[in-house]
């Protein structure tokens, strides 16, 4: 038997109806109140279906160490002696060994920064390397500076070097041995690592670059010829919200091509620390 094809037929009077309620709704007296109603709408269905980053930046955000960091007594002083020491290659194999094993101690350097990729599984470590990181220290300021390293190499205790970790030199020293599987929600994972994947032991100044990810807003994500680029809101120190860009090299080495943060909604007060 065959099912003939059903029209549905809209009287007259049903079209001007809903004409009419149109009118209604956009019309000067109700405007504000029909944007608010389908911003109230948006914003309902974000909190309700999130993005799958959210979780992710949730569960990075519960395995990660305080935020706030504040070391005890002078071990700036003396963690520059024991890096002066080895630098200068006057120890023994054991004496390097004790000394490094000490910078471990008064260093906050246990964390595994590993662990992130078993909740950003979309990226993986090339071959041969871990994803390390190293304390910046300085008398005012100190925060941790990710980079790779081979599987048998020893790792940096250098504390010194610039406040970010976000900048080109910074970022090559491990985007460019970071792979993802080329889409969409891998670059946004490539993108939060980076974002957060230091912000963890911040020490006083530091807290300029403190920042945290408006993860149920779902990212943008523009792919070129050879290049990508990934927009993600955040609250930063400056700004209630901003719209940070991170663009990279589309096939693996991710290299780091540029980063830019514009502000859309300003902080009223200037807070100083």
């Amino acid at each position: 038997m065959k099912l003939q094809a059903r029209r549905i037929v809209i009287s007259p009077e049903t079209v001007e109806m809903i004409k009419r309620n149109l009118r209604l709704l956009f019309s000067r007296q109700h405007i504000f109140k029909t944007i608010g109603g389908i911003l109230f709408l948006i914003f309902m269905f974000i909190v309700a279906f999130p993005p799958d980053m959210h979780y992710r930046v949730n569960r990075i955000r519960r395995i990660q160490p305080p935020r706030s960091y504040g070391p005890q007594g002078d071990f700036h002083r003396r963690a520059s002696e024991l890096l002066f020491s080895i630098e200068m290659g006057d120890l023994s194999e054991a004496e390097i060994l004790d000394a490094a094993a000490e910078l471990d101690r008064i260093l906050p350097l246990e964390f595994d920064v590993n662990r992130y990729f078993t909740i950003l599984d979309r990226l993986q470590m090339e071959e041969g390397y871990v994803l390390d990181y190293r304390y910046r220290l300085s008398s005012p300021d100190g925060n941790p500076v990710l980079y790779a390293r081979k599987e048998n190499e020893m790792r940096d205790y250098s504390i010194f070097g610039p406040m970010r970790s976000n900048l080109k030199e910074g970022a090559d020293a491990y985007l460019t041995h970071i792979k993802t599987d080329g889409t969409r929600e891998g670059f946004v994972q490539l993108a939060t690592l980076h974002l957060i994947g230091a912000n963890f032991y911040l020490y006083w100044h530091a807290f300029y670059d403190d920042l945290d990810i408006y993860s149920r807003i779902p990212a943008t994500v523009k792919f070129y010829d050879d290049e990508v680029e990934i927009s993600i809101f955040i609250e930063t120190f400056r700004a209630w919200m901003e719209i940070y860009t991170l663009r990279v090299k589309r096939n693996f080495p991710h290299k780091y091509v540029s980063e830019s943060q514009r502000k859309v909604v300003p902080r009223l007060k200037t807070v100083r620390l």
